[in-house]
């Protein structure tokens, strides 16, 4: 349980890394400088964006596997099994009390170093991204009018533009 809290802390610094590093320029010689990239500072915030997320995804495999030591003897998916074989042939079962922290670092660095990567191809997401994409494109024109612009009621106070009378 301690592992999914600090997993939540994680998700928490990485919102607060996500803010914009350009809205914190400071203007300095009476605005007279010269535009100032932040594209340094975003880097770094970045990197430790991925690091965070690294760890998270980490925590999240650990807890997932140690469910599949709960529901044996079924078996899970093709996939499911590969990940689950990959992660254990790393961080064996939580089969007494001990600290996370280095199961979750280890796992953290295979992840990095493209632990799941022979699992999930980059042709086999891009393949389903496109599907997924094409799906929403199917849904969207179904739902949108035959013009493609989603149909809209003319409440009573409006014009023919749609526009509300005051």
């Amino acid at each position: 349980m301690i592992a999914q809290y600090a997993a939540a802390a994680l998700v928490n610094e990485i919102k607060l890394l996500a803010h914009p590093a350009s809205v914190d320029s400071i203007p300095t010689s009476a605005g007279m400088e010269d535009f100032v990239s932040m594209g340094v500072t975003s880097a770094i915030k970045l990197r430790q964006v991925l690091d965070l997320t690294f760890r998270v995804v980490a925590i999240e495999l650990l807890s997932a596997c140690q469910a599949l030591e709960f529901r044996k003897p079924l078996q899970p998916g093709t996939g499911v099994r590969l990940a689950y074989d990959a992660v254990r042939a790393l961080v064996p079962a939580l089969a007494a009390d001990r600290p996370p922290a280095p199961d979750i670092e280890r796992l953290a660095q295979a992840l990095r170093g493209g632990l799941l990567d022979p699992i999930a191809p980059d042709e086999g997401l891009t393949d389903a991204a496109d599907g997924i994409r094409a799906g929403r494109r199917r849904a969207s024109s179904a739902e949108n009018g035959a013009n493609g612009h989603h149909p809209r009621e003319v409440s009573r106070t409006a014009d023919r533009g749609g526009r509300g009378r005051h």
